[in-house]
């Protein structure tokens, strides 16, 4: 049996990528709701929440799939995260990932600490937040403090287009896929006859001479 690697296409991968984006959402939502809405509020418990989100992320981004080369999303797809290096020791793998991760899920969560501390500074982060940011008159130090939020969410948003749109070029790659020198792929699996084929004889008449 021989093995053929075809690359993921766009719209498998983004399908994988919503899978595992309402999954982890979910989850992020359920430890929300136990943390902050079942019990009464307080700041440490929001940023623990935080703490969580970065956890669970590098669990299920990187650990879960160092040891199975797949996220759900990907398991789902029938597709795989290979290794352009070979030979890496688990160590390897999870830096490699990590490496990956920077640009896809870790910018996210360093933007949502850095907003959720912005803001904390500026309006004190409570259950009543929103409730006193809309009727609150905003200082030029607040004013900024949001627009940070605003602007790492369109940086973020910006890269992320552009690195799923990367793969519609003829390398069929995308840009963190060059930088973290993995691939995403669908693994196919064909027969092939292994028998022997019979080669036509080829005979050369010899001839025989006396002394």
């Amino acid at each position: 049996m021989k093995n053929h690697f075809e690359r993921a296409r766009f719209w498998r991968r983004f399908i994988a990528g919503l899978i595992d984006f309402a999954l982890l959402f979910l989850l992020f939502l359920l430890f929300f709701y136990l943390l902050l809405i079942l019990t009464s509020w307080a700041k440490w418990k929001f940023y623990f929440w935080i703490l969580n989100v970065f956890f669970i992320t590098m669990v299920y981004r990187i650990l879960f799939v160092a040891f199975s080369s797949q996220t759900l999303g990907q398991f789902f797809t029938n597709s795989k995260i290979y290794f352009l290096i070979e030979n890496l020791n688990f160590k390897d793998k999870i830096k490699i990932l990590f490496k990956r991760e920077i640009f896809l899920t870790i910018n996210w969560i360093i933007s949502l600490f850095i907003a959720s501390l912005l803001l904390d500074l500026s309006f004190g982060i409570d259950f009543n937040f929103f409730e006193r940011f809309k009727n609150q008159k905003l200082s030029l130090f607040q004013q900024i403090s949001i627009s940070f939020p605003a602007l790492f969410s369109k940086v973020n948003f910006f890269f992320m287009i552009v690195n799923s749109l990367s793969i519609l070029g003829s390398r069929q790659t995308t840009i963190v896929d060059r930088y973290s020198k993995t691939e995403i792929y669908l693994k196919k699996s064909s027969l092939k006859n292994n028998y022997l084929n019979p080669i036509q004889a080829n005979f050369v008449p010899v001839y025989w001479e006396g002394n």
